[in-house]
């Protein structure tokens, strides 16, 4: 028999596939969890998805019923929308909405990895080998805030603008119609999520830089005449003001430096984001010098993401998926530095780089211990269903006591928390609760007096308030009279329906 010699790199593909099934598994697992927020608010997007399938617009005036605030593009939207409706659901089929947004995410991340993994082969003449051990390795690091979101949408769209513009510089002679692709690409991004504007502006920059003016006109004004293009589009839908008012101010939630060093300094670059900006560093200085347009152009593109993450990162209420496109790249780039690497820690000892990324591939599995559990424990699912069926016998019981008669709800309990707004979204007020309490409520962005006159005059016939705190705006709560209460929340009904039906389940 012959002897099977186990090398580290043989052992580094075992472990980078077993980690990747692992995340595959818990991707599957997240599918059918009964939660409303597994990656960052997912129920503020079903909102609007089950606005598209009722036949609404999108965006509505944040200062008028519902003070609705849809804060991205609207590519996300109306695409999710038509997959759920090619898949058969409606507007009122809430979990069975969860459920096929998820999918639809996990088959733009997995899409996603594909455009970086075949550009890598096809573009930097990456191994086949090494490039479906980097399709896998980027799968493994996509950030769970890019789940179930229009990140997903727009990472897709970046890579794949990214893949066109190698293509542009890797043919000899060079296709126009690739710097098109990429121009347009680039614009579906942003029409995707405002934030990748980073790709389109460090793109101009680097055409600029290698005084390239003919390509950083064509590749700007192709750019710019689709955003037009899709504004018009959007235009012919609806009015364009409520757009301006959702994805640009509805946005601005402030620049907050101690939550940046709390949450991006300290919980992210101290760990692992250390990692990866002292991975950035070598990799940037040999794509930098390879002489390789190509090459140069992704160390420029790390160089110049992560300038914008950080900046971005300043916002108030952000998290470290804001980084997710700097080390998807950096992922990229540090595959094609590999046999550099691989040389160079083998005069050290031949286990020193493999040693590193098992302990990177642990340290990465570690972050699903707690969120697995979560979803399989049987306590955690009981909790999750037993939430769910309390919310459905409340819209039942708010249904009953308002009978045939028009009604708006107030939900005061945090949003990412609760499916009601979801159940209830016809008649659901404020429904982005986290929204408007962490940007534009507090900072006046708008103007809420309305909200305020709806709630003593009784034009908001209910409220649905956590029976552990007051809520997050401030309640005219004696104008209101209390229905019914459960471990959760209380129902309260406005004064002027008082003697009407009283009914209770």
């Amino acid at each position: 028999m012959r002897n099977c010699k186990i090398t580290p790199e043989f052992i580094i593909k075992v472990a980078i596939w077993l980690v990747f099934g692992f995340f595959a598994g818990y991707s599957i697992l997240l599918l059918y969890k009964h939660s409303p927020n597994v990656a960052g608010v997912e129920n503020n997007t079903i909102y609007f998805i089950q606005r598209l399938l009722d036949g609404q617009t999108l965006y509505t005036d944040p200062e008028l019923p519902p003070y609705a605030i849809a804060q991205y593009g609207p590519l996300y939207y109306y695409l999710s929308a038509g997959f759920s409706w090619l898949a058969g659901s409606g507007s009122a089929d809430v979990t069975q909405l969860f459920f096929l947004n998820r999918l639809f995410s996990i088959i733009l991340i997995l899409s996603a990895a594909g455009v970086v993994s075949y550009n890598a082969y096809a573009v930097f003449k990456l191994s086949a080998e090494r490039a479906i051990l980097l399709y896998a390795i980027v799968c493994i690091f996509f950030e769970i805030s890019t789940y179930a979101r229009a990140d997903s949408l727009s990472l897709l769209f970046i890579c794949l603008s990214i893949h066109f513009l190698t293509s542009y510089y890797q043919q000899n002679p060079k296709r126009l119609i690739d710097l098109i692709l990429s121009a347009c690409m680039a614009a579906l991004a942003v029409f995707s999520k405002q934030s990748a504007v980073s790709v389109f502006i460090i793109t101009s920059v680097w055409f600029l830089y290698k005084k390239e003016l003919y390509r950083a006109f064509i590749y700007s004004t192709v750019c710019i005449l689709a955003l037009l293009t899709g504004v018009f589009l959007l235009y012919l839908r609806q009015p364009l003001s409520p757009v301006y008012k959702n994805v640009i101010l509805g946005i601005n939630n402030g620049i907050n430096v101690s939550v940046y060093f709390n949450y991006i300094v300290h919980e992210f670059f101290a760990r692992q984001g250390l990692t990866w900006i002292l991975l950035s560093i070598p990799v940037v200085y040999l794509l930098g010098k390879s002489g390789e347009t190509n090459r140069q152009y992704l160390a420029f593109l790390i160089s110049g993401q992560f300038f914008f993450s950080s900046v971005a990162a300043l916002k108030y209420g952000s998290s470290s998926n804001y980084f997710t496109e700097w080390w998807v790249f950096l992922l990229a780039g540090t595959a094609l530095c590999w046999p550099f690497f691989l040389e160079t820690c083998k005069k050290i000892h031949t286990w020193v780089l493999p040693a590193f990324i098992l302990l990177l591939l642990f340290l990465r599995s570690t972050t699903l211990i707690q969120p697995v559990y979560m979803i399989t424990a049987l306590e955690q699912k009981k909790i999750r269903e037993l939430t769910l069926k309390d919310e459905k016998k409340l819209v039942r019981l708010i249904r009953k006591r308002a009978g045939s008669d028009p009604f708006l709800v107030f939900n005061n309990i945090f949003s990412p928390d609760s499916y009601l707004n979801n159940l209830l979204y016809k008649e659901a007020v404020v429904p982005q609760n986290d929204i408007v309490v962490l940007g534009t409520y507090f900072r006046n962005i708008f103007n809420y007096d309305h909200l305020r006159i709806q709630l003593v005059n009784g034009e908001i016939r209910f409220l649905v308030l956590p029976i552990t705190r007051k809520g997050f705006l401030e309640i005219p709560v004696s104008e209101y009279n209390l229905v019914d209460s459960t471990d959760s929340y209380c129902l309260f009904e406005h004064i002027r329906f008082k003697g009407m039906q009283k009914t209770t389940e």
